[in-house]
Order: C-alpha cells, then sequence, then structure tokens
C-alpha cells in the first residue's frame, strides 16, 4: 500500500515568505559535483515557508555522508513506467498544474501549483516525490496578505548532494505581495510591492520530505503613491541579490551577496532585511547542509 507523507509549510509573518516574479538562475549541475544560481530581478511573485529557516540548517556531523554509504544501501526499487502520473491522478492533479517534472527509473519529482485565488493566481505550490516504497509531498504557501506566486518562475534540479545514493532536491519560486496604506486626503493611498526569488534545499533520504535549508536569492520593492494629487512619498526601492552554489560532500552551501541597495525609509510591515533570516545571510555565508 502506498503511504504518503504530506507537510504544510505555513509562514511566521513574512519570515518565510516569497516575492519576486522573475526566477533566479536555475541550478546548472547536471554533471557536475555542484549546483550553482544567482539572483535573479523579481518581477511578481509570493510564496512562505514554515519550517522556521534561521538561514543556517543544523551543521552536519562529521562524516555524516561519508562516501561509502550509498555502497551499503541496497538498489533502489525501480518505479513503474508511469509511476509519477498515477502519483498526480492520486492527488487529483490536473495535467495543466503540473510546472515541472523531473523523472528517473528509481524516483520521480513535480512541482505542481495547488492553489488559486479568486483571480486564479497560483497561492499554493507542492513538490511532490515518488519512489516505490512512498508518495511524498510538501505544501508551500505565499506569504500572509495580498500574494500569489510568478507566472513560469521556477526551476527544479535534482540530483544526490550528499553522496547516500538518494535523490535530493532543489528549487526556486517567485512570489509578488503588495502592502498598502491610506493618507489622510480623500482617496489617498501608497503601495509597496514586494518581489522576490525563493530558494529551497530538501533533503530526500527520509520518507517525509523536508526543506534543508531556504533563502532568499533575489528580494526588491517599488512604492507608489495614489493618485496624482498624494503629496505623501512612498518608500524608496530595495534591491537585494545573492550567487548560491551546493559544493562538496558532505555539502555545503555558499551565498555571495551581489547587490545590497536598502532604502532607508522602509516600512515596518516590509521584510526586515537586516533581521530576517530569509533575506540576511552576509556575503560569503557557508551553511553545511543536513540531509537526511
Amino acid at each position: 500500500m502506498e503511504a504518503t507523507a504530506h507537510r504544510d509549510l505555513i509562514g511566521q509573518g513574512v519570515a518565510l515568505g516569497l516575492t519576486c516574479a522573475l526566477v533566479a538562475t536555475s541550478p546548472a549541475c547536471k554533471s557536475s559535483d555542484s549546483m550553482k544560481g544567482s539572483g535573479g530581478q523579481p518581477a511578481t511573485v509570493t510564496s512562505a515557508v514554515g519550517a522556521p529557516a534561521t538561514g543556517a540548517a543544523a551543521p552536519a556531523a562529521a562524516g555524516s555522508a561519508a562516501a561509502g554509504s550509498a555502497a551499503a544501501r541496497p538498489a533502489p526499487t525501480p518505479l513503474e513506467p508511469d509511476a509519477l502520473a498515477k502519483a498526480l491522478v492520486a492527488r487529483h492533479v490536473k495535467p495543466a498544474d503540473v510546472l515541472l517534472r523531473q523523472e528517473s527509473s528509481a524516483v520521480s519529482w513535480a512541482l505542481v501549483a495547488a492553489g488559486h485565488d479568486a483571480t486564479n493566481d497560483v497561492n499554493a505550490m507542492e513538490v511532490v516525490r515518488v519512489r516505490a516504497s512512498e508518495t511524498a509531498a510538501l505544501r508551500i504557501v505565499p506569504p500572509a496578505g495580498s500574494s500569489s506566486f510568478a507566472d513560469a518562475s521556477y526551476a527544479l534540479e535534482v540530483r544526490d548532494l550528499d553522496g547516500d545514493g538518494r535523490a535530493d532536491a532543489a528549487f526556486t519560486v517567485a512570489w509578488t505581495r503588495e502592502l498598502k496604506t491610506k493618507d489622510a486626503c480623500k482617496g489617498c493611498y501608497r503601495t509597496v510591492t514586494e518581489q522576490a526569488t525563493q530558494l529551497y534545499v530538501l533533503s530526500g533520504g527520509a520518507p517525509e520530505l523536508r526543506p534543508a535549508f531556504t533563502h532568499l536569492t533575489a528580494y526588491t520593492t517599488q512604492g507608489e503613491s495614489f493618485p496624482e494629487g498624494n503629496d505623501q512619498a512612498p518608500p524608496g526601492p530595495d534591491d537585494v541579490a545573492y550567487e548560491w552554489s551546493i559544493e562538496g560532500k558532505p555539502p555545503v552551501l555558499k551565498l555571495r551577496r551581489t547587490k545590497s541597495q536598502v532604502a532607508p525609509n522602509r516600512w515596518p510591515s516590509e521584510l526586515d532585511l537586516a533581521s530576517d533570516p530569509l533575506v540576511s545571510a552576509g556575503a560569503g555565508k557557508e551553511v553545511p547542509l543536513a540531509l537526511d
């Protein structure tokens, strides 16, 4: 009987949110031992995570991903040729909602749209992994407020990051959120649109999917005042971006900040660029990835 593991990631305030419309460069490591990506210029998107991402995953124990671990494991049970398709049908996923898929003989992954708002924008996603022993799904939602995921702003890369013979995954999604405040004059208001691209690294060993690490790779804001006669100035623009790579065994995620423009008059409701773990890691940050 197929066992299904499903965990919801619910954002804590904005701390685990997404806001972007332009996906960061997708990971490129088809035949190398590293995954790499860089911050994109957001356009419009939204997503939030639940497990508190402190910007640093728990350090991996010494030798936790020993090179010989894969050899000690029995070969994975092959999948039926249509295993992923059957699993998605069982989860009532429509073909149009399958955004990305990666299939192999032993494990298959898919990123699917799992919810829509009143305007038909995607407001929830799921990562689905299918193995012969179980199907697991991880749900991702945008931050609270007027937010949604960006169209066609996602990437998925699957590979064995820690050398244990089991596939892990890294993917990016983009989200956007609009903040609004009323001003004193009749009909006057200001808005700030947050846009971001968020990277997730998923551990692929355990029956349940879990995020080993998450962080924004791009974050921008744009403020406007309405109507034309409103003399209240909106917050200035922000532009923060990171290049990232996953290297070595045990794997280490390296972050390098490439853009650091921060407006002096930001709203308290915007993402806190100084302290929020999703975006506050400094240049040269190295995060050991603890993968099951």
